[in-house]
């Protein structure tokens, strides 16, 4: 059996039946979990819009069809490491975009990362979330695209 990659153009109540939402809502949830474990989705492209390719001020997502995207635009630290992290999402080919949020992320001396909090549209304050360190390396990872994802050990200041 071939392969299910994400589609989101189902499940569709208009021209799906019953017995065919529910395989195509398993193969979606089966997609987002291998997407996830991954730490990307397959038919999603990333490109460095802006910066460089150690340090990226600009990261655009992009589905094969090129419609759908998702932009993070990084701000960096003096030590080089990525203090916010903007989200935004276009529907429409990068036309107009929609704020996600702002994650937050506070570096002790050592460079190693201490804290994530998030500023989202609805939020004026943000909401501090208490994070393990294998997300810390994932999402370390997720900031630095060009680079391989380090040893939680590693994550010192430029590392």
């Amino acid at each position: 059996m071939a392969y299910t990659y994400l589609d989101p153009t189902v499940p569709d109540g208009l021209t799906q039946t019953g017995p065919e939402v529910t395989p195509s809502v398993r193969a979606n949830q089966n997609a987002l979990i291998d997407g996830i474990t991954m730490g990307t989705l397959v038919r999603w492209n990333m490109q460095v819009t802006a910066g460089s390719a150690a340090q990226p001020t600009e990261v655009t997502y992009f589905h094969e069809s090129r419609v759908d995207r998702l932009r993070e635009t990084i701000t960096w630290d003096a030590n080089d490491n990525p203090e916010k992290i903007f989200y935004e999402r276009s529907y429409d080919d990068g036309m107009t975009w929609e704020e996600i949020g702002t994650k937050n992320i506070a570096w002790s001396p050592e460079g190693a990362a201490t804290a994530v909090s998030w500023s989202t549209p609805e939020s004026q304050s943000g909401s501090s979330v208490v994070i393990t360190p294998l997300q810390l390396v994932r999402g370390r990872r997720a900031t630095r695209p060009a680079a391989a994802v380090p040893a939680a050990s590693s994550l010192t200041p430029g590392g």
